[in-house]
């Protein structure tokens, strides 16, 4: 073999080695484009979420949750008619006062009624008017009679505890006096009462026919 036969050998045999060299090149340019993101500019690659090569296909954004919306409620109202409002139907009254509220025995009105129609308001808080023309003390009470013939007729029973409420002792105290009894009338063996455990529950009051004659 001459010198120029060698020459040709070596140039093709070059050749080759420069195009299997080219080959391998791209084939693992390829693959290395495929399995990492390519970022936007200079710098660091910087995964922004899942990898997804060309055989796989991206997830479906979940939307968030719609906020549920907040019940309405009806608007508080006072018990009173607005301005040119018309009344289809009564409105709920107003408490002046929280229910259960106690009040004063003494600060509450009621009725007042003479002696002989008391025994129609059992069960109720009177105020009894009548002169004392009767009395009769025990060793626990003190029964104070707007009639002689007390049997079966109104009375008053006062119990010890009230005794010191007055400078004399009940029987001598209310005896011929106009008093008024505040309390709640009840029976006792069928006989309409008042009973008294304070003195507060007793008022002496001069009649019209007692100042007309005085």
């Amino acid at each position: 073999m001459n010198n120029r036969t060698l020459a040709i050998c070596l140039i093709v045999g070059g050749a080759c080695m420069l195009g299997l060299v080219a080959v391998a090149f791209l084939a693992g340019a390829l693959f290395y484009s495929d399995s990492v993101p390519v970022s936007a500019g200079p710098g660091p690659i910087v995964a922004a979420g899942p990898v997804v090569t060309r055989n796989q296909v991206a997830p479906t954004p979940v939307p968030p949750p719609s906020p549920v919306p907040a019940t309405p409620q009806p608007p508080q109202r006072s018990p009173y008619p607005e301005p040119d409002e018309t009344i289809g139907r009564p409105l709920a009254p107003k408490h002046l006062a929280p229910e259960g509220t106690q009040f004063p025995q003494d600060s509450v009105a009621v009725a007042v009624v003479p002696w002989d129609k008391a025994a129609g308001y059992v069960g109720q808080q009177v105020v009894v008017e009548g002169k004392i023309v009767h009395t009769h003390l025990s060793r626990e009470v003190c029964f104070l009679n707007f009639d002689r013939e007390w049997k079966d007729k109104f009375y008053i029973v006062v119990y010890k505890e009230a005794f010191g409420a007055w400078p004399a002792s009940p029987e001598k105290h209310f005896l011929n006096k106009t008093i008024q009894i505040r309390g709640e009338v009840s029976t006792f063996k069928g006989n309409p009462q008042v009973r008294v455990r304070s003195g507060k529950q007793i008022t002496i009051i001069e009649s019209k026919k007692e100042a007309a004659a005085g």
